[in-house]
């Protein structure tokens, strides 16, 4: 219980980011927080705690994003009218979730590039290049509305 309380935080920070609202992300936190406590039990330690806790609410974050497919669509193209309006958090979820995930993962968690791949069930290389096609969408994205 107390890996749940420490942790709870900085999930949901994540989860904030990667999903389009806070209701989304407090649902996604409950489930991922009910994950964490079934999956202790395997943790083996091959991969590092803060990764393992990730996957966990990355699963949550492809979950919500499957489920919603044709409404995801929708908001994408009201989010790129309102860039402005909505700051930083509305350029990113421009972005598509593949990019978005590997940005907030490698840069704002600060996880390796390693870890990354493990939780997005990419390669290395395969990160590298989402890492670095989903910089120039963010950068071309913030360009756009005036932000730098």
């Amino acid at each position: 219980m107390q890996l749940v309380r420490e942790w709870q935080g900085p999930l949901y920070q994540y989860l904030c980011y990667a999903l389009p609202d806070v209701e989304q992300a407090q649902q996604a936190l409950s489930e991922t927080m009910d994950a964490v406590i079934r999956a202790i039990p395997q943790y083996n330690g091959k991969i590092s705690l803060s990764a393992f806790f990730y996957s966990l609410a990355t699963q949550r974050v492809s979950f919500y994003y499957r489920k919603r497919k044709p409404k995801r669509k929708r908001q994408q193209r009201n989010g790129a009218n309102g860039l402005n309006s909505g700051g930083f958090r509305a350029i990113l979820h421009t972005l598509p979730q593949r990019y978005r995930q590997a940005l907030l993962l490698r840069y704002h968690l600060g996880l390796s590039v390693t870890e990354v791949a493990h939780i997005l069930g990419k390669s290395p290389q395969q990160t590298e290049s989402l890492l670095a096609q989903g910089s120039r969408q963010l950068q071309d994205a913030m360009g756009s509305a005036g932000l730098q």
